[in-house]
């Protein structure tokens, strides 16, 4: 199973063992700690799945309503001042009716908008005919429906770029890892750099990047590839550059690859 060159390097003898292996997990957080983590970021991925499901239907109704919307007329029914902050906040409450059902809803406006509207003043109002309660807004001087719709987009990428490094971190790298202990192909590969993570500004001590190469023995044409892992312990890393490790690597994707002693799991026997 090694690579076809002349090395000192041994490869784990529980290594040479048939696949798929028997593996356990080797994680700092244990088992407990890991699937804890995972089962508590869940309810955070539903509401990720809600934001874009919220995006997504309201980009839809706003579109429907802008392209095959009638504008009704609404009346203004109660005007309200609140005071807040950051100064005052004005709002509107306005009622239309169409199609038999009869629509309440309330907007804010700006100071000179509420003056100017009292309470009985017509405003219209865009919707749709089948559905009103959902898809409606008043077509007044400073109430732009677009970005009140647009706005959901930056939300949901925002919530969900950061839930995505979780998610990778806890389910993806581990899956990964576990799949190539269990059934990679086992080569050498070399360090060729080894850097530290650690900034003027964020230190993040104990945590280093190692670059390695590794070659593909199980094509035709041996290739080598490169690879880059992380490591996470005190003091000085555990390879240096140019030494010898073992490497396993996915037969489908080649590129995919993690040297042994890196890897969140290790061959039970």
């Amino acid at each position: 199973m090694g690579a076809n060159v002349a090395t000192d390097h041994r490869i784990e003898y529980e290594l040479l063992q048939d696949s798929p292996r028997r593996v356990r997990l080797t994680h700092p957080m244990g088992c407990f700690g890991l699937w804890f983590a995972r089962y508590f970021i869940v309810g955070h991925c539903m509401a990720g799945v809600m934001l874009i499901a919220i995006a997504l239907g309201r980009t839809g109704l706003w579109t429907c309503t802008a392209i095959a919307g009638s504008n009704v007329t609404a009346h203004v029914t109660e005007k309200t001042e609140t005071p807040t902050r950051s100064g005052t906040s004005y709002t509107i409450q306005y009622t239309f009716a169409i199609g038999g059902a009869e629509v309440t809803d309330t907007v804010d406006v700006n100071f000179q908008t509420h003056s100017q509207l009292s309470v009985g003043a017509a405003i219209p109002v865009r919707t749709l005919a089948f559905l009103p309660q959902w898809s409606h807004w008043p077509v007044v001087a400073d109430y732009s429906p677009f970005w009140r719709t647009v706005m959901w987009w930056p939300i949901a990428a925002f919530w969900n770029g950061i839930l995505s490094v979780f998610v990778w971190h806890l389910y993806v790298i581990p899956f990964r890892h576990r799949r190539l202990v269990r059934q990679g192909i086992v080569t050498i590969g070399v360090v060729t750099r080894v850097e530290s993570l650690a900034t003027q500004k964020v230190r993040t001590f104990g945590k280093y990047r190692i670059h390695y190469t590794y070659t593909a023995t199980h094509m035709n044409d041996a290739t080598t590839l490169k690879g880059t892992a992380v490591e996470f312990r005190r003091g000085e890393p555990t390879f240096k550059e140019g030494n010898e490790l073992t490497v396993l690597y996915s037969k489908r994707r080649p590129r995919r690859s993690v040297p042994y002693h890196l890897a969140m799991y290790e061959c039970a026997s």
